[in-house]
């Protein structure tokens, strides 16, 4: 902070998103107007790479995210499994896995409850292959972590539990699939917490209108291509 010169007001800023705050900056120099839009080279050999690993597996392809540093920001592998089974029964498809190598524990919990197809990519691929990945996936399942936002840069929709953490400042940006608990304490941004009533308010129930909309969606235009 020592080096800035000038301070730029930020109007209610506890109820614009994050992207939305930090544009006010691009505003007050002057290139306000220019469109936002996420640009996110993947390289060619990535996306080769990725259909290479996938292009044995049904479709869709679903990439969960399951994983996330804050213990307030996982939603239980529990749930992610039921919402996968219910994506697989009516769909089909594969449900594929990413994240950090110590969320490969979360992972290995709910790949263990699914019946379809599935891949497990947690801890095994770099910036680039993930970018692939998501960039070849037809929907993003994920709590709220980096491959969410990746997967909302690429494109992809998405689908996403909210605990403590707010959809108005920190959802998938331009996207409706983000889900919010309804508990008194959500998106407090407290790291821990003994209680985790989130956690069981937001059921896969929830989730399912937004990831049956978007493989419905997914369905129809692959019947007519």
């Amino acid at each position: 902070f020592l080096a800035y010169t000038d301070v730029v007001p930020v109007p209610n800023p506890d109820e614009r998103h994050a992207i939305d705050h930090n544009w006010c900056v691009a505003e007050a120099l002057g290139v306000g107007h220019v469109p936002k839009r996420f640009d996110i080279p993947v390289r060619a050999e990535s996306r080769t790479w990725a259909l290479q690993q996938m292009k044995d597996l049904p479709r869709p392809w679903l990439a969960f995210g399951v994983g996330a540093r804050w213990v307030t920001k996982r939603w239980p592998p529990d749930s992610f499994a039921e919402l996968a089974r219910r994506a697989h029964d009516r769909f089909g498809g594969t449900a594929f896995f990413v994240g950090a190598p110590d969320e490969a524990p979360l992972a290995k919990k709910v790949m263990a409850q699914l019946r379809g197809p599935s891949r497990d990519f947690v801890g095994t691929t770099n910036l680039q292959q993930l970018a692939g990945l998501l960039d070849a996936a037809d929907v993003m399942v994920s709590n709220d972590t980096g491959p969410l936002h990746l997967a909302v840069a690429l494109g992809r929709p998405c689908v996403a539990p909210y605990t403590c953490t707010q959809v108005r400042r920190h959802g998938p940006y331009g996207q409706p699939g983000a889900v919010e608990t309804g508990v008194w304490c959500k998106g407090s941004y407290v790291r821990t917490c003994d209680r985790l009533e989130c956690m069981t308010d937001l059921t896969p129930d929830r989730l399912w209108p937004a990831l049956s909309s978007i493989l419905s969606a997914w369905a129809s235009r692959s019947r007519s291509a």
